[in-house]
């Protein structure tokens, strides 16, 4: 198992031809969880300065056996991305690159902020990773985050910060009214 104390990972697999398909990123408090056997599907690559810790599965093991706070823990992260991984299934089959974007940037506040409004998050990653990741053109990525911009949805800073204006709005555009209204506060 690798920790990631600091900085942010992609995670990616090389298809047939090439091209690279990134399949998620780990941010500081996240573990990339190895599947079993020597046969790896899929790579991690730093995106900024990052410090990782590798953890060996036996110890680790022995760990979760005797204390269930590690279980506990490793418990939310598999159910976070597994829903993850259901909301890609969904963004992806949608073909509509402002749902895509905004799903994006509302997983990246989820997974990054203190949960305080307008707070500015940190995007170590680049467009052309979101553009990878959500199977958009980097000058699409580029066009929805500027009309975003314009539309006072979000706000985007020089030092790569952006902060969610109207998350009600973004939650709307991505299609997740019903599963995010208690998070915006907003009755049924």
């Amino acid at each position: 198992m690798i920790f990631v104390r600091k900085g942010a990972l992609r995670l990616y697999w090389l298809l047939r031809d090439g091209r690279r398909r990134i399949i998620g990123f780990r941010g500081a408090g996240e573990a990339i969880i190895p599947e079993e056997g020597q046969q790896h599907r899929f790579s991690a690559q730093a995106v900024t300065a990052a410090e990782v810790r590798a953890i060996p599965l036996t110890p680790f093991h022995a760990a979760a056996r005797s204390n269930s706070t590690v279980l506990v823990g490793l418990h939310r992260q598999l159910a976070r991305e597994r829903d993850a991984a259901y909301e890609l299934i969904a963004i992806l089959g949608r073909h509509d690159a402002e749902a895509s974007v905004a799903a994006f940037l509302l997983d990246l506040d989820d997974r990054t902020s203190s949960g305080t409004p307008g707070e500015w998050l940190q995007l170590s990653i680049l467009r052309a990773d979101i553009a990878d990741y959500l199977g958009l053109s980097h000058e699409t990525v580029s066009r929805v985050l500027t009309a975003f911009r314009q539309r006072r949805l979000i706000e985007i800073a020089r030092s790569r910060q952006l902060r969610l204006l109207d998350r009600a709005v973004l939650v709307q555009i991505a299609g997740k009214g019903d599963v995010d209204r208690k998070r915006i506060g907003v009755s049924a």
